[in-house]
């Protein structure tokens, strides 16, 4: 088909305001700007790490304090039974930054043995359980383009303390906070799914309320529980 030489004639205020800066870059001679990425702001995250733990060479003491932290009573002190429990985490850091923070959600399950000289069968030990809030952050190294890398971290976690409804505490509910320290490594098979393999000493402090002899005491149970903790599990990263 003949063409008559014209073309048709398209004006700027036709177009999106991105189409019609482009064009007028164009005709200027001019580089066409380039379109700022929308901020998704904090979701979703870097990654979302899925991991058990198994905490090793525990040991638990038990004391008496009074509303100031003073100890009244030393309670004897039990080694634990393997520590079994597991988090979910999300992940933020900056890309080629050397810090990164995670925040979710974990649980443990732990359970005394029983003292020394006795038998477990002749006492009933139930588990004890602490649900929490859990707070890290890391020191990070980033290796092989970004396929392995390695950390270190400090764990902050706070949450509840379930304990069994008999036992060394009147309330079977209380709180607890939890200080450690752990080093670890990431290593990613595709650009999206890895591994995570820790390892790390934990110190969880819990604090129940005591049924004193005089009622106008105000007395709580510390249990201070302290492990090696293993760690591992899955990682996704976006």
């Amino acid at each position: 088909m003949a063409s008559d030489g014209s073309a048709s004639e398209v004006h700027a205020d036709d177009m999106p305001v991105h189409l019609s800066a482009a064009v007028e870059a164009a005709a200027d001679g001019e580089p066409a700007p380039v379109a700022a990425e929308e901020d998704d702001g904090m979701w979703p995250p870097n990654r979302i790490i899925l991991l058990a733990h198994l905490g090793l060479a525990g040991r638990a003491n038990f004391d008496l304090v009074n509303s100031d932290a003073e100890e009244l009573l030393d309670l004897p002190s039990l080694d634990l039974d393997l520590v079994i429990g597991g988090s979910a985490r999300f992940d933020w850091f900056e890309q080629g930054s050397a810090l990164a923070v995670s925040v979710g959600l974990g649980a443990f399950a732990w359970k005394p043995e029983a003292p020394e000289g006795f038998d477990d069968s002749e006492f009933d030990i139930k588990s004890r359980i602490f649900a929490h809030l859990a707070l890290q952050v890391r020191v990070r190294a980033s290796l092989l383009d970004d396929h392995l890398e390695l950390y270190a971290g400090v764990p902050i976690n706070l949450g509840l303390s379930i304990l069994p409804s008999e036992g060394e505490a009147d309330g079977s509910i209380g709180w607890g906070v939890g200080l450690g320290a752990n080093a670890g490594v990431f290593a990613f098979f595709t650009d999206n799914i890895g591994i995570n393999v820790e390892g790390g000493i934990s110190y969880t402090f819990l604090f129940h309320d005591a049924t004193p002899s005089n009622p106008d005491d105000d007395l709580r149970v510390r249990i201070i529980v302290r492990q090696v903790l293993v760690s591992a599990g899955l990682v996704f990263q976006f």
